[in-house]
């Protein structure tokens, strides 16, 4: 999950302008391509929680590079940090 995910990349990749590709993005999901991107990471990251993985290590593989920004995404998403999360289970 450490591809490349930059607007740029992704423009270049379906030969489209960033800013139409921004624009056409919005208009169908309501979010961001940013706020997307995002979301997928935290939770795939909350399904390697739930299969026993690190909380750093589930940092790591989703792409984030700084940990207090993963923090503060997952609990943004969450309501609870990773910690938090891993204590309860269902």
């Amino acid at each position: 999950m450490t591809a490349n995910l930059s607007l740029d990349a992704i423009a270049e990749r379906f030969f489209t302008s960033k800013f139409y590709l921004s624009r056409q993005f919005k208009q169908f999901t309501g979010m961001s391509i940013y706020q997307y991107i995002i979301k997928k990471r935290v939770t795939i990251s909350r399904d390697l929680l739930r299969s026993g993985t690190s909380v750093t290590s589930a940092c790591m593989e989703c792409g984030f590079n700084d940990y207090s920004n993963y923090l503060k995404a997952f609990k943004r998403e969450f309501g609870c940090n990773p910690r938090e999360f891993m204590n309860y289970r269902f």
